[in-house]
């Protein structure tokens, strides 16, 4: 998790946030979009746990980092 541990966090570094869902398909977040998604107080397991794959339809098996490339 590179160091984050909530989405305010990720929201304060302006830090968009890399999804990948174990089938292959890969998302970019946007910061200024995370909290209104789901809330700033969440944890990232807590918001990894919400996220639901648009290809696959699972919920839960995806994993998150970091993506300063604006």
């Amino acid at each position: 998790m590179d160091g984050f541990s909530t989405l305010a966090e990720y929201v304060k570094a302006r830090a968009d946030m890399r999804v990948k869902c174990k089938c292959g398909r890969e998302v970019n977040l946007p910061s200024a979009t995370l909290g209104a998604m789901f809330g700033a107080w969440l944890t990232i397991e807590q918001a990894t746990a919400r996220l639901k794959c648009k290809r696959c339809f699972k919920r839960g098996v995806a994993t998150v980092s970091p993506s300063h490339g604006r």
